[in-house]
């Protein structure tokens, strides 16, 4: 569950830093006078921004790797395994972002040429993150009524996680 949720992150800060440096970037203009081709400049920047998911995955994947392999008795194969995992878990929030950013950046520039209507999508988008945050706050305040409901909830919690790691 943790490594899922590291990677739907890393998706999504992708997305934003594969934004900002393919497209919004404003060296872009002085390295195309530069003596390359468009495509080593391209994969100069996503190897970049592979390298910077690189490092902060391993900040978060390391120490849960070890952890595991050491409560777990896991052999030698085991922690092989490990640092080839750890190359290949950014490649795939970074592919997935580049492919996302593609339409999100024609909506950006297409928001960008009608003000109003940016205002009122940006308001708009604030709005509703603020719903689902009160909404998923109330949902779990009240579950978490102590009197009531606290020991129901934990098991449920437990059986989901357990059901989440069986299958």
């Amino acid at each position: 569950i943790v490594l899922l949720l590291t990677q739907a992150v890393s998706l999504a800060f992708a997305v934003g830093n594969i934004i900002n440096t393919l497209y919004l970037s404003k060296d872009n203009e002085m390295l195309f006078c530069l003596p390359v081709t468009p495509n080593q400049l391209f994969i100069s920047k996503i190897l970049m921004i592979y390298i910077s998911e690189l490092a902060v995955n391993a900040c978060i994947s390391i120490p849960l790797f070890v952890t595991l392999g050491s409560f777990s008795n896991f052999g030698a194969s085991y922690y092989l395994s490990v640092i080839i995992l750890i190359f290949l878990l950014p490649i795939l929030p970074i592919v997935v972002a580049a492919f996302l950013s593609i339409p999100i950046m024609a909506v950006i520039k297409f928001l960008k040429k009608h003000t109003a209507l940016s205002i009122i999508v940006v308001f708009s988008l604030v709005a509703a993150c603020l719903w689902v945050y009160i909404s998923l706050i109330g949902s779990i305040a009240s579950d978490f009524n102590i009197a009531d409901k606290q020991y129901e909830t934990v098991r449920s919690i437990n059986a989901t996680i357990l059901a989440l790691g069986k299958k």
